[in-house]
């Protein structure tokens, strides 16, 4: 993370006791909140990067997407293509059927 929290666990502890809380429950309870800010949080800058990457990627995805809509539908052309061939290929045979005397 590029951006440091502050945290004054002093004034969380003076605070935690003062509500009734044992001191070294408040202690304890403020060491862990500062490995949860050190470690776990995000910053706004953190949020952005993310942000960013993920706009990127949908801009992939919409371009992948774009490209498999082109080639579905020219396969759908290719398709069309073989079936009246072979529409018109099994309509010559059944016309040449036709004509041969049985």
């Amino acid at each position: 993370m590029s951006e440091t929290i502050h945290f004054d666990t002093h004034k969380f502890v003076k605070r935690m006791t003062k509500a009734g809380m044992a001191e070294e429950t408040a202690e304890a309870l403020a060491d862990e909140q500062m490995q949860l800010i050190q470690g776990e949080l995000a910053t706004k800058q953190d949020l952005a990067k993310v942000q960013h990457e993920i706009e990127k990627l949908r801009a992939d995805v919409s371009r992948d997407i774009e490209t498999l809509r082109a080639e579905i539908a020219n396969s759908k052309v290719e398709i069309l293509k073989w079936v009246f061939a072979a529409m018109v290929a099994q309509t010559g045979v059944i016309v040449t059927l036709l004509k041969i005397p049985f």
